[in-house]
């Protein structure tokens, strides 16, 4: 699918397609996020906590997790595709969440400390005592508007986390750091999906206004390569 798709599904089970309105002109803003991001403070800090991990890790079991499947379609589902065209997050007719098993999604056994690695990318979410940090693509969905796994709107502010092995409560402040330019910010966790290749779905606003990273379809952008954390 293209990036920012929308899937919906009518009474016969048919599928109706919506796409993102992408902006094509991101000529706006690089140099005053820059200023305002690249905070040298908040890069220590990331550093820091980055090492930490890292070191915490190195006793800790790699668990290496299978490709999503979709379920089969119902009747008033939806599916939203990430920057990347990936099915990202799945809802019945009645707005609650749909794993990839087609089980209600309700219900969450938090995953035992280790570090998963996944999707083709091999993202990578290690989990430990204290923190869990992602390391891979950020990328987005959209999402704004809708309810989402917490029952509460969606705001440029919030993020979806890994729906089965990364759960925080609603609001958790995670820290993410865009890779290719050094920008540091926060972003709210509002809502889980599949995320099948990246460790965190943002709004695509939040990506280009906050991260200087542009959401073009001819430019086949909407993606960058992240770290994330959040302390337990």
């Amino acid at each position: 699918m293209e990036p920012g798709t929308i899937v919906t599904y009518d009474e016969n089970s048919e599928m109706i397609v919506h796409q993102y309105q992408f902006n094509n002109n991101n000529a706006k803003r690089s140099a005053l996020i820059k200023e305002n991001k690249q905070n040298q403070k908040l890069l220590e800090e990331e550093t820091a906590i980055f090492e930490k991990v890292k070191k915490d890790a190195e006793s800790l079991p790699v668990f290496y997790l299978d490709e999503p499947v979709l379920p089969k379609p119902e009747p008033g589902m939806t599916i939203y595709y990430d920057g990347m065209g990936l099915p990202t997050k799945i809802v019945d007719a009645k707005g609650n969440l749909v794993d990839t098993e087609s089980k209600a999604a309700a219900s969450w056994t938090p995953p035992k400390n280790g570090v998963y690695i996944y999707g083709k990318d091999d993202n990578k979410l290690t989990i430990t005592g204290s923190y869990v940090q992602g390391e891979g693509w950020v990328s987005w969905y959209d999402g704004m508007g809708e309810k989402g796994a917490d029952g509460k709107v969606l705001k440029e502010k919030h993020c979806a986390t890994k729906m089965k092995y990364d759960r925080p409560a609603y609001n958790t402040k995670i820290k993410v750091r865009n890779l290719k330019n050094d920008i540091v910010d926060y972003v709210y966790k509002a809502d889980v999906g599949g995320l099948p290749n990246a460790v965190l779905d943002i709004m695509p606003d939040k990506m280009e206004d906050d991260f200087d990273s542009p959401v073009d379809r001819k430019k086949k952008t909407g993606r960058f390569q992240g770290r994330t954390y959040y302390e337990k």
